[in-house]
């Protein structure tokens, strides 16, 4: 029996019968911290949704004398975030020529347009996954009480998102310096780039200013956010502005406007997130890690909101210093294995997918921010999504033609945001030195 040649319908009911359908199961396995969060489906209008939160308890408990009047009535504090969402797209082209040559293989052009919407998801879920951590421009921090135009800093952060082609020569970006006790902006419209001492290694990375920027103002033990204005663009992308970008962890963490609401505001104080570095203030270098760093955190987070962090993100190169710990610290005797199989053979390393700090589970991801540990409680947060991840099809056709050109394309898209709704159940420590 001869197989008929392959057409345009046959292949846009292959992509609506075999591919539609499986691109958000995909996404929600390949992107790591999306997974973590809440989905939170809300109404939108106009592309806007309403999330309340609680920042203030009920504080009428109170002891009373017999036969006396009870405390008066007392509420919650309550407020709205007006979150926007945001669009994210993805897109894919198939050459006349391909489909041409593919019409009498049915098996081969299926094979191509599998590869061809496996890169497409990928480039999506790449995307989507480095600007839950970065999105927003709030891309690092640093610790100095130095002008940072006299004397460049180390960085600790996401330094992709800034020009690394020419240390010291490469293009500037537009910063707002933010110390995270109070949300403050200690420096606005500063101009920022990539030190000559940075040289090449992401191990010593350090960031200066073109003009003055001076951090005598912030404390010790009080990292400063470098945050892009929202007219930016970050030097891994091409067009798209920090406006037009999901609202990532780092900046629902580190921004005075969380949503409409002024966290540098008495009023919603206990919207503030905790942050600890133990970064030389005077030079703004990084430091060794210690585990006690992160009990300090812990412990902060504990004081402000009660609640015990459930997950902590950093990127792969922290395990190193964290293995080397687990290391010294099996020498001292003073070890604990919480999965030891007897007779099973001898291995001397770690798998760092299964390791913990006080039963809470490391995550690690190559998005992450380097020299930093995220302490989180994703139950806190809410994933608002006005469209989940999919390829476009409202026509009823994924497959398009491509007006003047000999092609057609699909396209990817996924509209939504990040928000925290406790973010003083979270935590970031900075700081630390980074390979």
């Amino acid at each position: 029996m001869t197989t008929p040649p392959v057409n345009i319908e046959a292949i846009r009911n292959w992509m609506n019968d075999t591919f539609v359908s499986k691109v958000e199961d995909q996404l929600n396995r390949e992107i790591l911290a999306v997974e973590l969060f809440k989905q939170h489906n809300t109404g939108f209008t106009e592309g806007q949704a309403i999330v309340p939160i609680n920042y203030a308890r009920n504080t009428s408990a109170a002891y009373r004398s017999e036969n006396v009047n009870i405390p008066d009535a007392g509420e919650l504090g309550r407020t709205r975030l007006s979150v926007d969402a945001k669009y994210l797209y993805s897109r894919m082209e198939l050459t006349g020529p391909a489909i041409e040559s593919g019409r009498n293989n049915p098996n081969g052009l299926k094979a191509t347009l599998q590869e061809e919407i496996d890169g497409c998801l990928e480039s999506l879920s790449n995307r989507a996954n480095n600007y839950f951590f970065s999105g927003g421009g709030v891309i690092g921090y640093v610790c100095s009480s130095t002008d940072l135009n006299a004397a460049p800093v180390d960085f600790f952060g996401n330094a992709e998102h800034l020009d690394t082609s020419n240390p010291g020569g490469g293009a500037d970006v537009r910063v707002d310096l933010v110390r995270m006790d109070t949300y403050a902006v200690v420096v606005s419209n500063a101009q920022l780039r990539v030190a000559t001492s940075a040289g090449t290694s992401e191990a010593a990375f350090q960031v200066e200013t073109l003009a003055a920027a001076d951090l005598s103002a912030v404390p010790q033990g009080v990292p400063t956010a470098i945050r892009l204005r929202a007219d930016q663009i970050y030097a891994d992308t091409t067009t798209e502005k920090v406006s037009e970008q999901a609202v990532g962890i780092m900046s629902n963490l580190s921004l005075k406007d969380h949503f409409g609401v002024d966290r540098n505001s008495a009023t919603f104080d206990s919207l503030r997130s905790n942050f600890i570095t133990k970064c030389v203030k005077t030079n703004g270098n990084g430091v060794d890690f210690t585990s006690g760093m992160l009990q300090e955190l812990f412990t902060k987070i504990q004081r402000q909101s009660d609640k015990r962090p459930e997950v902590l993100f950093v990127e792969h190169g922290f395990m190193d210093q964290y293995v080397s710990i687990l290391t010294t610290t099996a020498s001292s005797g003073n070890f604990r294995i919480t999965n030891n199989q007897a007779g099973k053979g001898a291995d001397a390393g770690f798998n760092t997918q299964q390791m913990t700090y006080g039963s809470v589970p490391f995550r690690a991801s190559r998005h992450a921010p380097k020299g930093c540990v995220i302490a989180l409680a994703p139950s806190t947060w809410v994933h608002v999504t006005l469209k989940g991840p999919g390829m476009a099809d409202l026509d009823g056709n994924v497959l398009s033609r491509v007006g003047s050109k000999d092609c057609y394309e699909a396209y990817a898209r996924y509209y939504h945001n990040l928000v925290a709704k406790r973010p003083n159940a979270n935590g970031i420590l900075t700081g630390i030195k980074h390979s």
